[in-house]
């Protein structure tokens, strides 16, 4: 009777797995779709851009656009390929992954799209809350992809570069750039003119430290080399964009040394414990013998 009855649950939950991958195949590509199509014509299409409105409101935390623009590029290209997956996926743990991302990632695009009306709207304050949504709603969705079962595996190469690649890389830029940079324009926090430029240098540098303490954890404790690639990416476009106060430029310098010190802090702890179980193990290999020759 259990047995019948777990049968059951699982017949249901396949059932539902499937209805709901059905409705992601068609709203998740016409999601990701039209955020591309929106960031195309509010970066190129039409005047003044994305990238004008950021240069006409420089804060400390502006970046270099050409290497935003590089980094999206290649984000939107890698979601392509997750929308693919949504379409196409034939394995049971891809299709589980999928439902994983499910209406999370059609959320991500939507507010995305709406962040950049707003921003071409001039409506900082409603970007700020938009940008702020986005950063929780990776955040979580990035956690729910660390999970055991949903890792990638050599049998499924593509869910590793279509599905985590993207959601991390989103993750970072929005959480180490895109909410800062739109609240501090949302709070009049300019760097321009030449007399506002001394002000409001604590909170930038607490503004990069607080995501750059977090990527610092996930690579630690993760072994996250894209975040950690990402992340420094990012710091670099902000290093490179000038003019920028020397404790924000110092706090840059800082993660390209902490990160890449922290990947090697998460290999060599990785290296000393699985070498204590193996000692460990060869531990009670020798008790075990010696209990029995005794």
């Amino acid at each position: 009777m259990e047995s019948y009855s777990s049968a059951t649950e699982h017949t249901y939950n396949e059932s539902r797995t499937q209805r709901k991958l059905f409705v992601l195949r068609g709203i998740a590509p016409l999601s990701a779709f039209t955020s591309l199509a929106i960031s195309l014509i509010t970066a190129v299409g039409i005047s003044p851009s994305l990238s004008d409105i950021n240069d006409d409101f420089y804060t400390h935390l502006t970046p270099k656009a050409s290497m935003v623009g590089i980094y999206w590029m290649l984000l939107y290209g890698l979601q392509a390929g997750t929308c693919y997956l949504f379409v196409a996926s034939q394995k049971e743990p891809t299709q589980h992954t999928m439902n994983v991302l499910g209406y999370q990632y059609v959320l991500s695009h939507a507010v995305h799209a709406l962040w950049a009306i707003c921003w071409i709207l001039r409506s900082f304050s409603l970007a700020a809350l938009l940008m702020g949504i986005q950063s929780i709603n990776l955040a979580l969705l990035y956690v729910q992809l660390c999970r055991v079962e949903y890792a990638p595996t050599k049998s499924r190469p593509l869910d590793y570069i279509f599905v985590h690649l993207p959601i991390r890389m989103w993750t970072v830029v929005t959480l180490a750039v895109d909410v800062s940079q739109s609240v501090f324009i949302a709070a009049d926090y300019l760097s321009t003119p030449t007399w506002r430029f001394g002000r409001h240098q604590v909170a930038a540098v607490c503004a990069l430290a607080l995501p750059l303490v977090i990527g610092c954890a996930v690579v630690l404790i993760k072994g996250d080399h894209i975040w950690m690639g990402a992340h420094m990416w990012v710091l670099l476009a902000l290093f490179l964009r000038h003019p920028k106060p020397f404790a924000v430029n110092g706090v840059c310098v800082a993660g390209w040394i902490l990160l890449p010190l922290c990947l090697v802090g998460h290999s060599a702890a990785k290296k000393f414990l699985e070498r204590r179980d193996e000692l460990h193990r060869v531990r009670l290999e020798e008790d075990d013998e010696s209990s029995v020759s005794g």
